[in-house]
């Protein structure tokens, strides 16, 4: 079923005139319910996150209820990647010490300012760490499946944010990722450089945007021209981005943009103290139905139930309160039509050799877990 016919039916069942965007919008927000209804295995999908090199050299000059550091010692050269927005802040600690701080901001190579008053006493030439232990899943991240630590050949502890906090209050140990906390979506935003586009194009070109380097920018991401917002597609290069909806005015060079970067984050323990890769599987989110030849992204078999759906919000806009359940209900019967077609025990022939294989694995936790073993 192509978007058109979705939308069209739905007009022509409901009687609606002159509301066509309403109408899509309705569409959207019953494919929208559809994907959140259940873990579907068809939205599985494969990401990554590209750990950063904790920052050791030289030293640092600290001073209790300030929150400048600075630094005299000719090894030290912060660069300005551990403040530029392009990821999760960055946290700064006396080697000491066990109290960390955020950096809010670096006024050159050998200044910081942190986002907190530091709370130790005021002293020069101290051992530091400057780390990144937060880090942005993709931009279509939904829910979190699994993570995987290759260096160790684990399975990495997806773990519940309350637990953690309660077992590691201050967390200190720097080596290979073990755990996998979700910590929430945070609202961050990116605006380096400028940008163009013609009217009518998906292409959005920059200038200065480092947008590959920008950690979780991906597609899902969401980019505010002006007072219009898009959805990305891709990101093609540094300087290219693919949107799904066509630009609706053009977009002169120089001019001026905010990319949203509202990604589900993810704290790592034990903290990186170098560059890894750590792979992880997700629930994605669905593809934005956006051109009328666009196919609504869940399986074909059951593409007539976001009809339903869409009917459901239509009727309920118009009074009709009887039609409104008839037609949800309908909806709702489709989807439990739809998990259990994906859920059946055909779906998982191979499951004996895949429980052979978990009883064999091995997951390392740290020293002070009085666990050896999990399947």
């Amino acid at each position: 079923m192509k978007f058109v016919d979705l939308y069209s039916d739905a007009e022509d069942i409901a009687n609606i005139q002159d509301s066509t965007n309403l109408v899509k919008r309705a569409a959207q927000r019953a494919l929208d319910r559809a994907a959140g209804f259940h873990a579907w295995s068809f939205y599985l999908d494969f990401g990554w996150i590209t750990t950063v090199d904790d920052i050791t050299a030289g030293d640092a000059d600290v001073t209790i209820n300030s929150k400048s550091i600075s630094s005299n010692h000719a090894d030290t050269s912060w660069p300005a990647a551990i403040a530029d927005g392009t990821s999760r802040k960055r946290k700064f600690r006396i080697q000491t010490q066990s109290a960390f701080y955020t950096i809010a901001s670096r006024g050159g190579s050998t200044a910081l300012t942190l986002d907190q008053v530091f709370q130790g006493a005021t002293a020069a030439d101290q051992s530091y760490r400057i780390y990144q232990d937060e880090y942005r899943l993709f931009g279509d991240v939904d829910g979190m499946h699994t993570f995987r630590q290759i260096e160790d050949g684990v399975l990495m502890l997806n773990a519940d944010s309350d637990q953690f906090d309660e077992e590691f209050p201050t967390p200190d140990s720097n080596g290979n990722s073990l755990f996998a906390v979700p910590v929430g979506r945070r609202q961050d935003t990116y605006a380096g450089g400028t940008i163009s586009a013609t009217v009518g194009a998906v292409v959005i070109t920059g200038v200065s945007t480092l947008w590959t380097s920008v950690q979780g920018l991906s597609r899902g991401n969401r980019i505010r021209i002006g007072t219009n917002v898009y959805t990305i597609k891709s990101v093609d290069s540094d300087t290219q981005l693919t949107i799904y909806e066509s630009i609706v005015t053009t977009v002169s060079a120089g001019t001026a943009y905010t990319i949203f970067l509202d990604n589900l984050v993810i704290q790592v323990y034990e903290i990186p103290d170098s560059v890894k890769n750590l792979y992880y599987r997700y629930y994605r989110k669905p593809a934005p139905l956006v051109n009328d030849y666009d196919e609504p992204d869940l399986p074909p078999a059951y593409h007539w139930l976001l009809l339903h759906g869409t009917l459901s919000e239509l009727w309920a806009i118009k009074g009709d309160d009887q039609r409104r359940v008839s037609a949800d209900q309908t909806f709702l019967n489709g989807l439990v039509q739809m998990k259990n077609h994906y859920t059946s025990d055909r779906l998982y022939e191979r499951r004996p050799s895949i429980i052979g294989y978990r009883a064999r694995l091995k997951l390392r936790y740290p020293s002070n877990f009085d666990v050896a073993y999990s399947r």
